[in-house]
């Protein structure tokens, strides 16, 4: 079997992130608004019960650095869990 990476494929990175004050929906759709503003964001998962905001980016338009930024700024303290 032969699997073929394009460029854009190895760009695909994802980024977990730890949020202690997600809560409810309205959590979760801040969240991903605020994430969703950043270029080269493929998907955002914000699980109530973990805590946790997984984001799937193209590491070539953005970094978890970013991302980190964009939870922070819409008003939740986060931290990198990978």
């Amino acid at each position: 079997m032969t699997i073929t990476l394009t460029a854009s494929d190895a760009a695909v990175k994802t980024a977990v992130f730890k949020c202690k004050e997600v809560n409810c929906s309205g959590c979760q759709k801040h969240i991903t608004e605020a994430v969703n503003t950043l270029e080269g964001i493929k998907s955002v998962k914000v699980d109530l019960d973990t805590k946790l905001v997984t984001v799937v980016y193209d590491d070539s338009k953005t970094s978890p650095v970013s991302i980190k930024a964009a939870i922070e700024d819409a008003g939740y303290d986060t931290e990198t869990v990978s």
